[in-house]
């Protein structure tokens, strides 16, 4: 560690970073602090590239690396505020010139970099050195599920509220479901745990709310009614109006939005959006 950083957050790429990521990152970094292009203090650049040597005389050498790996604790979630992000301005102009063919890496990067900045320089190192363009939302996908079943085990549930988590910054969260994952396991009923999570690191929210839209947005609840979706709707502020006498038909008003002439038969997918809305607004620190 170099002030509390690892090696991989020194280079900004995730722990298991192939070696060719490892060597771009390098080289950006090298690039970046050399005497000759570094506008700054000479002492920071100094500074900087005696950490990124020694990083990188670790990581690029196959046994080093390995023992080095020994001592972290692969399965600890590390929160991404930590990440480096310090190579990014140097890779700027070629990612620029990418974006010009594949406008839509910018959205891809943005998914990823709320995950973690690490996460999305080690895709666009990953794309610019291996020349993986046409595979990019494969590649995004494959970079993003082996980074949080590492942290968060391999039960789907479980991962899309770590995932929320992390995306809203609530990162005591995150590092809760963490611990409860290493400890319990991934076979564990999912609720057990995300609800304690709720009721224990989200005490500002109005947890039971909170819950029930997690249910109703995952579709945990069995046999979910129509009732039931709008007594939720209710609790959380939404406007609903009905009209009809054998069959109803709503009309409902939330957060701006309006859902005009919703059949019954229509109401949990509705409720479903609405819920996730509802939860991307309220999960946060």
């Amino acid at each position: 560690m170099i002030k509390g950083k690892t090696y991989y957050q020194i280079l900004g790429v995730l722990d298991d970073a192939e070696d060719i990521v490892i060597r771009a990152a390098y080289k950006v970094l090298a690039q970046k602090y050399h005497p000759d292009k570094w506008s700054g203090s000479k002492e920071e650049a100094t500074q900087r590239m005696s950490e990124i040597n020694q990083a990188y005389a670790v990581l690029s050498d196959k046994d080093k690396r390995k023992n080095y790996d020994k001592t972290l604790n692969a399965s600890e979630y590390v929160d991404p505020t930590n990440d480096s992000g310090d190579f990014s301005d140097s890779l700027e102009s070629d990612w620029q010139a990418v974006l010009a063919y594949f406008p839509d890496l910018v959205m891809i990067g943005k998914s990823l970099r709320e995950i973690s900045r690490s996460l999305e320089q080690t895709f666009k190192l990953v794309l610019l050195e291996k020349k993986l363009f046409n595979r990019r939302v494969e590649v995004a996908a494959e970079l993003e599920k082996r980074y949080l079943e590492r942290y968060f085990g391999t039960n789907s549930e479980i991962i899309k509220f770590a995932k929320l988590c992390i995306s809203r910054g609530n990162q005591t969260a995150a590092r809760e479901i963490n611990k409860a994952v290493n400890l319990l396991g991934s076979n564990v009923n999912p609720s057990l745990i995300i609800n304690r999570i709720i009721e224990t690191h989200i005490p500002e929210l109005r947890a039971k709310e909170v819950k029930l839209a997690h249910e109703i947005a995952s579709l945990a609840i069995q046999n979910i009614s129509t009732e039931m979706c709008e007594l939720f709707l209710r609790s959380i502020g939404a406007v609903i109006e009905k009209r009809g006498i054998l069959s109803f038909a709503y009309t409902i008003v939330y957060d701006g939005n309006r859902f005009d002439d919703i059949r019954e038969d229509q109401m949990i997918a509705v409720t479903k959006g609405i819920a996730k809305t509802f939860l991307a607004t309220r999960v946060r620190s």
